[in-house]
């Protein structure tokens, strides 16, 4: 389940080799089908539901946001700009900038941020940037680190970014935070 979120396909791959039992739940009945929708890897996803089989309980988003988190929406050009479509958030309150970041859906992350405070946050008082690292996107963490989102935020457990690149086991990122640490990369430094 950790591994379906976290979108690792190769981990993912061997444990299914191994006979994990895809048909459990967790505690809140997700089951492994709708817990690699929220981690948004398309290869996990295509794999469990060639026709549905593994679903047990409806996803928590809508139809755009699935489509964003998993990566088969790159620009949701049918709505305007700064439609109140865009700005919408799911039941745990996260954005679809949050969604396209968890899916590591780069097109879309770039369609999504002029419509965002860039450092908005959502589930566990997370910001887009958070997202990206917990997920290992390396290149959404990087277009995002380009928009200056203040890295010194904390979540509502106190993790910091750096702590949740780590848990994204994701050196690229892990790396980038540790040489940037010193500089001051918020917001109030900017001032």
């Amino acid at each position: 389940m950790v591994e379906a979120v976290f979108g690792k396909q190769s981990v993912f791959d061997f444990l299914k080799q191994k006979g994990a039992d895809l048909t459990l739940v967790d505690k809140t009945g997700d089951g492994v089908f709708t817990l690699a929708l929220q981690g948004g890897c398309r290869h996990i996803i295509e794999q469990l539901s060639p026709d549905g089989q593994h679903m047990k309980k409806p996803s928590p988003w809508n139809e755009l946001m699935r489509s964003i988190v998993t990566g088969w929406m790159y620009r949701p050009r049918i709505y305007g700009e700064n439609s109140p479509v865009l700005v919408q958030t799911d039941q745990f309150g996260d954005s679809l900038l949050h969604l396209a970041c968890r899916g590591g859906n780069r097109q879309c992350v770039e369609y999504l941020l002029p419509s965002y405070d860039i450092n908005v946050r959502g589930r566990y008082d997370w910001t887009p940037v958070m997202m990206a690292a917990v997920c290992g996107h390396d290149d959404v963490f990087q277009l995002l680190v380009s928009h200056n989102p203040d890295l010194s935020l904390v979540s509502d457990t106190g993790e910091d970014v750096l702590t949740l690149a780590q848990r994204g086991r994701s050196n690229v990122i892990v790396k980038y935070l540790r040489d940037h640490s010193g500089q001051g990369h918020s917001r109030e430094s900017e001032r």
